[in-house]
């Protein structure tokens, strides 16, 4: 299993976003402006620890399938590509903070950091072997170990001492929200990834299967728009019927394992009715692109097809 382009995609999008927010604070603001980059600077450092974890956890959890799967390597090829990337990052934590007090800069550090990080993680979508995989973990912890210790240096004198435990509370707490939002994210990148691969495949064969049918329909004078809805039809009538198959079962699935949690979120129909209309979108736009091709093909090759 070789991670997808778009899940790569939404992962050094979601880091370049971290990136920037990361640099919108100064270090040395003009004296009217150190307040209000003081006030924002607990909240950047939030935000950035949301959008980096949950850059990572989109493809941490997709590495040890990666690794045996597609490149062969075993457990053991795991844990020395794990350790390995840990170790570097414990030692240069310690370098990187006792650098950045020496020097009296923070910020060059937590922006090379998170530029190595960003960069480099997507580049697990191209490796070929676990050489590869290695490298680019090594990289990749080597920015979270430039970055962490002035980072939280740059967080502590940037507030008050005592919002001190409040400013890395909700590092904290955001720092774990990306580590949960992460992996959602890559399952529902994934989700649509398939099932749009899934429509277009059917859509492929049904246009192709119907060529004939359709090209003696357009020398009738039929338009676009005749044709798109043909071949539509027939795709929503397979969508609700097997919505009206699913959803119950999914509802009474997930009842039944948020069940299990002393405290758990409440289901709604919206949910159901924002994945139908996702799924939707998709079906219409994905048979109405077949549609297209099929109609603005040579009429007199659509009719010898067999």
């Amino acid at each position: 299993f070789r991670p997808p382009t778009g899940l790569m995609e939404t992962n050094l999008a979601t880091g370049w976003v971290a990136m920037f927010v990361s640099v919108m604070g100064h270090e040395r603001a003009p004296e009217g402006l150190a307040e209000q980059v003081r006030q924002t600077h607990g909240a950047c450092a939030g935000v950035v620890s949301l959008l980096t974890d949950t850059a990572s956890e989109m493809v941490i959890p997709l590495l040890p399938v990666f690794l045996t799967t597609v490149l062969g390597a075993g457990p053991l090829a795991l844990g020395w590509i794990e350790g390995a990337a840990d170790a570097v990052a414990s030692v240069l934590k310690l370098v990187s903070g006792r650098w950045s007090d020496r020097s009296g800069r923070r910020r060059p550090f937590v922006l090379a950091g998170y530029t190595l990080s960003t960069v480099s993680r997507p580049l697990v979508a191209i490796a070929g072997t676990a050489w590869h995989v290695l490298a680019v973990r090594v990289v990749d912890r080597t920015g979270k170990g430039l970055r962490s210790s002035p980072r939280d240096a740059l967080l502590a004198a940037s507030v008050p001492a005592g919002q001190r435990g409040a400013a890395f509370g909700l590092h904290r707490a955001m720092d774990h929200a990306g580590a949960v939002l992460g992996p959602l994210i890559a399952f529902a990148v994934l989700t649509l990834l398939l099932t749009a691969m899934g429509l277009f495949g059917l859509a492929a064969f049904t246009a192709k299967r119907r060529t004939r049918e359709i090209g003696v329909r357009r020398v009738l004078g039929a338009s676009l728009g005749d044709v798109v809805r043909l071949l539509n039809r027939e795709f929503l009538i397979l969508l609700g019927v097997a919505a009206l198959l699913a959803f119950p079962l999914a509802a009474f699935a997930a009842q039944r394992w948020l069940e299990g949690f002393a405290y758990h979120t409440g289901l709604s129909v919206l949910h159901f009715f924002g994945a139908l209309v996702v799924t939707l979108l998709i079906t219409v736009l994905t048979v109405s692109w077949h549609a297209w091709r099929t109609v603005h093909a040579d009429p007199v090759q659509a009719l010898r097809h067999e």
